[in-house]
């Protein structure tokens, strides 16, 4: 290649970035590049949905989570764990799946590990409970926990506030 030419391409290289950077930047946004759209959504609204198509229960501290917003999509062949793993990845939670029902949200750090404990205790006491036959947990079409004891029983057990009973 000789230096002549290597010098008008150099040219016109520098040329078309004074022309470019002359550009006014709301041209270059309103241009049609093709642009991607984020949609970003509550955390708790996720977790709601992936509840809903896997049939499971999500445990989580609603403060800890109210102002995290995630960009998220269930994949369609996608399994429980894959879909929420991928979900907190970029969150500082963490998860521990109880009993194949029960998913326990938590903060990745020793206070929220030590409070998931707590409640992983609970979801065995009604994962034991239902194996039992004492108890029946699922899901209506409501988005609401719905619960049924079959007999009474001597120790106590925590259900969540939005629990119905039903005969």
């Amino acid at each position: 290649m000789k230096i002549q030419d290597l010098h008008k391409k150099l040219l016109l290289l520098l040329l078309f970035c004074v022309l470019l950077k002359g550009v006014p930047e709301n041209l270059l946004a309103n241009s049609m590049l093709p642009t991607a759209t984020v949609q970003v959504q509550p955390l708790h609204e996720v977790l709601e949905e992936i509840g809903e198509r896997f049939q499971v229960f999500f445990s989580y501290e609603p403060s800890l989570i109210k102002d995290i917003y995630v960009d998220f999509d269930i994949q369609p062949d996608e399994r429980l764990e894959e879909a929420v793993k991928r979900l907190l990845v970029k969150t500082n939670f963490t998860y521990d799946l109880v009993n194949e029902k029960f998913l326990v949200v938590y903060k990745n750090d020793k206070q929220g590990q030590r409070k998931a404990n707590k409640i992983r205790k609970k979801f065995n006491q009604i994962g034991k409970l239902e194996r039992e036959g004492e108890l029946s947990i699922r899901r209506n079409s409501k988005k609401v926990l719905v619960w049924r004891r079959v007999r009474s029983y001597p120790y106590g057990i925590f259900l969540p506030k939005r629990c119905r009973a039903f005969s």
